[in-house]
């Protein structure tokens, strides 16, 4: 019988518990990595940093890299209702004469720069 939606689970793993045979997939690859002295990450640098590479091929690797490097931004939703007071936002150096100059123009762009 199919689960009818809005009621409660009953089996299965619990929610956010991991799949064990993935888990021991990855540890067991690794493993042999380590054992072969043969490191992933660096081969796909080496292939991206080699003149060999094409720059389609260097803007994959790339990409692929920074799935596992970088931490991916997602938007947030802020509920007004429970900020209290403004919100002060810090500028040092020449980035806060730029904003300031900026900020101060009649359409809020820099010298130069047009709305898209």
């Amino acid at each position: 019988m199919p689960h009818v939606r809005g009621t409660p689970k009953t089996g299965g793993r619990k929610k956010g518990t991991p799949n064990k045979f993935s888990a021991y997939t990855r540890q067991d690859a690794w493993r042999a990595c380590i054992k072969a002295h043969y490191n992933p990450v660096q081969d796909l640098i080496d292939a991206a940093s080699s003149g060999e590479a094409t720059v389609l091929e260097r803007i994959q690797i790339a990409r692929e890299l920074l799935k596992y490097l970088m931490v991916p931004i997602r938007a947030m939703e802020v509920d007004e209702g429970r900020i209290g007071g403004d919100v002060e936002v810090v500028l040092e150096g020449s980035d806060a004469a730029d904003f300031a100059k900026d900020a101060a123009s009649p359409n809020g762009l820099g010298e130069g720069e047009e709305a898209l």
